[in-house]
């Protein structure tokens, strides 16, 4: 079921499709301007395709990609090559099971802003639940050790530091190293005031059309956080811990940085995150692990 799911679909002329989906400024800003949660987010197309700063041609291209819409419809343009899913070898031992069922049913009510298709929806009802059972005793299945982390004099690793995360320093940790650059700060966290530039003070000053007339209007344009979803439901505090750890191993097209932190920090940062999670966590996916019949049919 899993690989009919993915199959592809060969349609000729992609390229010219590309060129009759961007013309219409229209039909992208609306594409945009929707309410977040049911509508994906792509950060390049958010903060210059809605506003018309690239040319729509390329905005179009962008979420051709960004969107994988060339994984199903075949195009010859290296430049078209979709964006690739996150890997999922392992993902049993990573993620919890009622999350990943809950996201196969309704992809964006579970992770807002998710580029996943709802690949479900076109399925009877009766048939949704079976199939979204039957994925997700397969994804379950999918297990492997977690990497093993070296110490060494400059780098020691705690026994199992995964489970000693610092919420504390995990919290300013993220507000420190960049992780706010993309996704929203915590509301109670007491940042340092930080003089404005010249710029923002002249930005704060001027209206709308001034800063039209002055090329300004991107500065002055509130950029949209990338969603983080639930992760309390989603993760462990191991299998967060190691995702922070190397971003790129489970997600090789994600755009989150390396940010090279000690095994000590990411655990602070996933003890931060996961803060909540005795309350959202939910284990209400098949009993996927014994289930040879169930994985046979999601398989």
């Amino acid at each position: 079921m899993f690989s009919t799911l993915l199959s592809r679909i060969s349609v000729a002329g992609v390229i010219q499709v590309t060129a009759w989906f961007c013309i219409s400024n229209a039909f992208i800003t609306a594409f945009a301007d929707d309410a977040v949660s049911r509508v994906p987010f792509v950060a390049g197309f958010d903060r210059l395709g809605r506003h018309a700063e690239v040319n729509p041609v390329t905005a179009g291209q962008l979420l051709l990609t960004e969107l994988s819409c060339t994984a199903c419809h075949a195009a010859n343009n290296a430049a078209l090559d979709p964006k690739r899913g996150p890997v999922l070898d392992g993902v049993g031992g990573r993620l919890d099971s009622g999350w990943i069922r809950a996201f196969l049913l309704s992809p964006p009510d579970v992770k807002p802003g998710t580029t996943m298709p709802d690949m479900l929806s076109g399925l009877p009802p009766e048939q949704r639940e079976s199939a979204a059972d039957g994925i997700t005793a397969f994804l379950m299945s999918l297990q492997q050790p977690f990497p093993e982390i070296k110490a060494s004099g400059l780098n020691p690793v705690p026994m199992e530091f995964w489970k000693h995360g610092n919420s504390e320093h995990g919290q300013r940790l993220y507000h420190q190293i960049g992780c706010v650059a993309c996704h929203d700060p915590d509301s109670g966290y007491e940042a340092k005031v930080v003089k404005p530039s010249p710029l923002d003070e002249m930005v704060e000053q001027l209206n709308a059309e001034e800063l039209k007339e002055l090329g300004l209007s991107s500065a002055a344009r509130k950029v949209q956080s990338v969603p983080l979803a639930v992760l309390p439901a989603k993760y462990t505090h191991r299998s967060l811990t190691y995702f922070l750890l190397n971003p790129e191993h489970t997600r090789p097209a994600g755009r989150m940085p390396n940010f090279s932190l000690t095994p000590v920090d990411a655990a602070d940062i996933a003890a931060w995150l996961l803060r909540h999670q005795e309350l959202t966590q939910n284990s209400a996916g098949p009993d996927s692990a014994s289930n040879a019949t169930l994985i046979q049919q999601g398989r």
